[in-house]
């Protein structure tokens, strides 16, 4: 193993494209890998740029039943990533001259080119996670051994009829309905470096921190012993998503109004919601949140607002029939707890979102979605002796949602986005309240 003395160099033990005539190494013709992991899709994918003067198209024919196989990472086996890709489709071929051309191949999970052969339809009588590892296995042929993402379990078993999906479409439509034993209808189902997920935003939210990415000034002294601190040592960093209070008012983050018509029973009911309904449910990243208490010309406060008000079917006899038995699917609907996933659902999601920043640091596999990293972000313009250093509207902890991984011939940089819903702020209450003059000046928009 070669001694690696900067932080983005890396390691390739395997780079090879395996088709029905052999293995071929591609160590020495590729030019660039990237590589994408997201909480919003449910496999990884990638594409690797080839720089090809030995005719590999013409042997190899690129015609879908390629595997790309890698392995690779620093000489420490944590940071190292080995997976097996499909090939499924090659673009942007161009030749260079009479001797070679270059072009892109994309490659994804073998488990997604399985995923759309086939469809489920099927009924479960389990909880939604239950049924998520069913369709794993039976389906995708996943083996359990090699689950080692977040499975977490679900409240309830229900009667689970899944309406004709493909597997991945099937898993991401029961996440969207499955609520968490605290009651968030938070899960997601993604792949990571670790495997596949299916996690309650809740458990991601309060999980220990992987690292604290620092914002140092860089190569400074390349003599001392300071390769982790440039190994996490943020080169570039953006925010590209704050606080949007149009777009927290309309999804409902701050407060509305679920009404839920049974047609069995012809029953109207109706749930209000405010923001400390969301909020109060699940784990935060950081103390404080981000979202304010705005007092609005009505002399209302937005967190006690019908600002958003959602019309959906509702199964009001199942819901409070005395017949309802604990974890009894035969007493359960399958519309149970309709207002949690299809109100509050895209409230907590929304806020989640409230606050998104993008950075590049060195290559590391670590950095994966689903994880924390702890922002230490520096403050830029004045600050007086006695003050920290610390830029507090974007500083602190952060849920990595989806990651980059390019490799070049001879650097390995890894691009993540981060999200927060709060912040560590010491000055801000649970709420932050409209002052005295704030609310002055609202009432004097009324009267003029």
């Amino acid at each position: 193993m070669i001694e690696l003395t900067q932080s983005t160099q890396f390691v390739i033990t395997d780079l090879s494209i395996v088709t029905k005539k052999g293995s071929i190494n591609i160590k020495g013709v590729y030019e660039e890998i990237n590589l994408f992991d997201s909480l919003l899709n449910p496999c990884m994918s990638g594409n690797i740029i080839i720089r090809d003067a030995v005719g590999m198209s013409n042997e190899f024919l690129f015609d879908g039943t390629e595997i790309l196989r890698m392995k690779i990472g620093k000489n420490d086996d944590k940071l190292f990533t080995e997976k097996s890709f499909r090939v499924y489709k090659q673009t942007d071929r161009k030749s260079l001259n009479q001797n070679s051309e270059v072009y892109t191949l994309h490659f994804v999970s073998e488990e997604f080119l399985l995923s759309i052969q086939q469809k489920v339809s099927r009924y479960f009588e389990t909880t939604y996670a239950e049924a998520a590892v069913k369709i794993l296995t039976d389906y995708l042929k996943v083996p359990v051994s090699s689950m080692r993402g977040t499975f977490d379990n679900s409240k309830g078993v229900k009667d689970i009829v899944v309406p004709n999906l493909n597997p991945f479409s099937a898993l991401n439509w029961m996440s969207q309905r499955a609520l968490g034993e605290d009651n968030v209808p938070g899960f997601i189902f993604f792949e990571n470096i670790l495997g596949y997920n299916f996690a309650n935003i809740t458990t991601l939210l309060k999980s220990q921190e992987i690292a604290k990415i620092n914002f140092g000034v860089k190569n400074l002294d390349v003599t001392r012993n300071s390769l982790v601190d440039e190994f996490l040592g943020a080169r570039s960093f953006e925010v590209i998503q704050q606080y949007d209070t149009i777009k927290n008012i309309s999804s409902g983050v701050h407060s509305g109004k679920f009404v839920g018509f049974d047609p069995k029973t012809r029953t109207i009911l109706e749930r209000p919601f405010t923001f400390n309904d969301h909020y109060s449910l699940y784990k935060s990243s950081n103390p404080s949140p981000t979202i304010g208490s705005i007092n609005n010309k009505l002399g209302s406060s937005l967190t006690q607002f019908n600002s958003k008000q959602v019309f959906h079917t509702f199964n009001y006899f199942s819901r409070d029939s005395k017949f309802i038995k604990e974890n009894d699917a035969e007493s359960v609907s399958k519309e149970f707890d309709t207002e949690n996933y299809v109100f509050q659902r895209e409230a907590i999601f929304t806020n989640l979102m409230n606050q998104r920043v993008k950075l590049v640091v060195p290559g590391n596999f670590g950095i994966s979605s689903g994880f924390n990293v702890y922002l230490d972000i520096p403050k830029y313009g004045f600050k007086s002796r006695e003050e920290d250093n610390r830029d507090k509207s974007v500083y602190g902890k952060y849920l990595i949602i989806g990651t980059r991984h390019i490799i070049g011939y001879e650097k390995h940089e890894t691009i993540f986005e981060a999200v927060t819903d709060s912040s560590n702020r010491s000055d801000k209450n649970e709420l932050y309240q409209s002052s005295p003059q704030q609310k002055i000046w609202i009432n004097n928009f009324i009267t003029q």
